[in-house]
């Protein structure tokens, strides 16, 4: 049973610097190994609410993208946001999104070393498809439709 409780979410917001405008733009990062996995389906039903509020949702799936993890050395830092790994993700970390959501799955409470932006877990379901009609729905839904 999924309970509200079980869903935490993050979304890192870049509308500190810039004015946003009414329509935004909303960058989607599934990390699902599963296409059509339940995180997976979550980010679509956030991606169906951002469109239906008017946004520009667009939805990336990482498992399908050439992704090195941060290695820590800071090269970013000194380089103008430029990464040592020249990966598939440089050009998505670059984008101009005013809302950038990250969903992936959560096994023991870990995170997926290419997927750090953002959090959007359903937590207590393990099947594939087995979100499907709960209450992690609607509220992906919802929170799609509010960004």
């Amino acid at each position: 049973m999924i309970k509200s409780n079980f869903i935490n979410i993050i979304m890192r917001m870049h509308s500190a610097v810039k004015e946003v405008p009414m329509s935004k733009k909303v960058l989607i990062l599934s990390g699902s190994p599963r296409k059509g996995g339940n995180s997976d389906i979550l980010c679509d039903e956030f991606l169906r609410g951002a469109q239906d509020a008017g946004h520009k949702a667009e939805k990336i799936r990482v498992a399908e993208k050439k992704v090195a993890p941060c290695s820590g050395c800071y090269y970013c830092s000194t380089h103008g946001g430029a990464c040592v790994h020249k990966d598939d993700m440089a050009d998505e970390e670059k984008a101009s999104a005013d809302t950038t959501l990250t969903c992936f799955r959560g096994y023991a409470d870990c995170v997926e070393g290419a997927v750090e932006k953002g959090v959007l877990v359903a937590g207590g379901v393990y099947e594939p498809g087995a979100v499907r009609n709960t209450s992690a729905m609607t509220q992906a839904y919802k929170m799609g439709r509010n960004v």
